[in-house]
């Protein structure tokens, strides 16, 4: 499926499909704590690949002040891959959660999104 076809609605439905078959069991099989728990920690595995992309940009500001060596793109892509593979899992693990307590992640983004512009008196809204 190309990225630019990919719904909300496609993405849960295939996401409780995979957690069925590709884990062995049911999203209803672990508790909510249990999903909230994954998210968790998935976002905390962001948060350290996150802190080694800083670590790294600012070693190469560093190296780049003092010796005026070539900026080293390939491990920022590499650090910036990484991190975004992260995200990508807390997004399956919320998605998931969300299943869990039986909600609907596009109607629950778009609400929260749409209160959001409100209280900050913006227009914006999906």
């Amino acid at each position: 499926i190309s990225p630019y076809d990919l719904t909300f609605e496609i993405f849960q439905m295939i996401n409780e499909k995979r957690c069925e078959e590709g884990f062995k069991h049911p999203v209803s099989k672990w508790s909510i704590n249990d999903w909230a728990t994954a998210t968790g920690g998935e976002i905390g595995e962001a948060i350290q690949e996150l802190g080694k992309l800083l670590t790294f940009l600012d070693t190469a500001k560093k190296i780049k002040r003092l010796e005026d060596e070539p900026f080293d793109g390939e491990k920022l892509e590499q650090l910036l891959n990484q991190l975004a593979e992260e995200l990508s899992d807390i997004i399956t693990y919320a998605d998931l959660t969300m299943t869990r307590i039986r909600r609907n992640t596009a109607g629950e983004l778009v609400k929260k999104f749409n209160k959001v512009s409100d209280k900050k008196g913006c227009s914006i809204k999906l």
